[in-house]
């Protein structure tokens, strides 16, 4: 029986060991390159003033750079599709120049 639970268990765990790992966006930084982990890419960003402060604050979404995780659409034109993970990250601003993470969604 105890055999048969760890084959179980093992199986059941081998999906989740082929998925991309999600980075985490480093927590403070002085410019947009700063606040980017290695091996993703930044997508687009904007700022603001969206706690009003006065200060610019920084919203952007970065994504994984994996060639694994690319794959050929059958569809018309035959794309390549980016399955790669996008993260969205909000920073705020501060008077010394730094942001701060305040959200990270994966």
């Amino acid at each position: 029986m105890h055999r048969i639970l760890v084959v179980l268990l093992t199986l059941l765990s081998l999906p989740v060991a082929g998925q991309s790992t999600i980075a985490e966006l480093h927590a403070r930084g002085s410019s947009l390159e700063d606040l980017i982990p290695k091996g993703w890419k930044l997508l687009d960003s904007t700022t603001g003033d969206l706690n009003k402060d006065g200060i610019s604050d920084l919203v952007f979404v970065v994504q994984g750079t994996d060639a694994r995780n690319l794959e050929l659409s059958e569809g018309p034109g035959m794309n390549t599709v980016d399955l790669n993970p996008r993260i969205l990250g909000i920073y705020f601003g501060s008077s010394s120049g730094k942001f701060t993470k305040q959200v990270q969604s994966n």
